[in-house]
């Protein structure tokens, strides 16, 4: 028993013996310019510290094997053995580093859900679950208060739909905060958009008077329509979809990725054709969408082109 505990008193002798206080300061590795606050952690333990006014740090107690990890925001994360810290301070260099993100669209013709108004919010995914060629009254017709109707009886070709019982000559319709109604008539055409869908990324209903402070006056509700933001990486995606009464669906859209950090291009077309639930309903409608972009440091500047046409029999 002597022995055991002779042993057990030399292993912790050893243990603090080993131990020991690291130095140093953190600085920018282009400017040298010294980081106050940056975060110095001691992995797999609760010991962490910052930098203080001149970027100095200082943690008791650390042994040889411990891994110190050094993070500040805006910069690379490095890792380093305490074995590397001597007597002297340690100067350890922190790479800028750049972080892409989707952008941040700051505009008054929206609402968030503490706002005192009535507004639906439908995103990406519930978009492309319920896009199946349909125009955007029929896409919109599960959302409270809204009624749609169709030429052909099938959602596709010449639509409408009321909004709380006003027409959309009282619904204004933006796309990123630009007025989409026509400036005479106050109305929006959606066959001269078809498949728009495919290319947004949400969509916001505002129900009842006063929500909307662009183009034409908001008297029944607006509905806001958000493009596609930023996918960084190159894609191509064909979507084919057929239904009832002869109706299909044809997509291909592409998107060139972040190019040099700095430009982004996409593209879609599409094709829609159905015979129409009604006799002498058939419609063919052809629709387009492109987008350029360019992402500085502070500023987004952001162009889009979309339309379409549409060809229907008699009814």
């Amino acid at each position: 028993m002597k022995n055991f505990f002779l042993i057990v008193l030399v292993l912790l002798n050893s243990s603090i013996y080993a131990q020991k206080t690291i130095r140093g300061k953190v600085k920018d590795a282009r400017s040298e310019s010294t980081l106050i606050g940056a975060n110095i952690q001691l992995l797999n333990t609760y010991k962490a510290t910052t930098t203080n006014l001149s970027g100095y740090f200082e943690i008791h107690k650390v042994s040889e094997n411990d891994q110190i990890k050094v993070s500040y925001i805006g910069y690379e994360n490095d890792t380093i053995s305490a074995a590397s810290f001597t007597a002297d301070e340690k100067v350890i260099y922190l790479h800028p580093k750049s972080y892409q993100t989707d952008e941040i669209i700051v505009s008054a013709s929206r609402v968030d859900e503490s706002a005192p108004a009535s507004a639906t919010t439908i995103s990406k995914e519930k978009i492309m679950e319920n896009n199946q060629g349909k125009d955007m009254p029929y896409l919109l017709q599960q959302t409270p208060s809204v009624v749609s109707s169709s030429d052909g009886g099938n959602g596709m070709g010449y639509t409408s739909l009321r909004i709380r019982g006003s027409d959309v000559k009282r619904i204004n319709v933006t796309m990123n905060g630009i007025p989409i109604n026509d400036a005479e008539s106050h109305t929006v055409i959606w066959a001269n958009m078809p498949d728009i869908a495919s290319s947004l990324e949400s969509i916001q209903i505002q129900r009842g008077l006063g929500t909307s402070s662009n183009g034409s006056a908001a008297f029944g509700a607006s509905i806001n329509l958000e493009s596609a933001g930023l996918n960084k990486e190159a894609f191509g995606e064909v979507n084919n979809s057929y239904g009832s009464f002869n109706s299909r669906k044809h997509t291909v859209k592409v998107g060139s990725g972040l190019i040099n950090d700095r430009f982004v291009f996409e593209g879609r077309l599409s094709q829609l054709n159905t015979d129409g639930y009604i006799d002498r309903a058939e419609a063919k409608l052809q629709s387009y969408y492109t987008s350029g972009a360019y992402y500085g440091d502070k500023t987004i500047v952001k162009a889009l082109v979309f339309g379409g046409k549409e060809a229907t029999y008699q009814s």
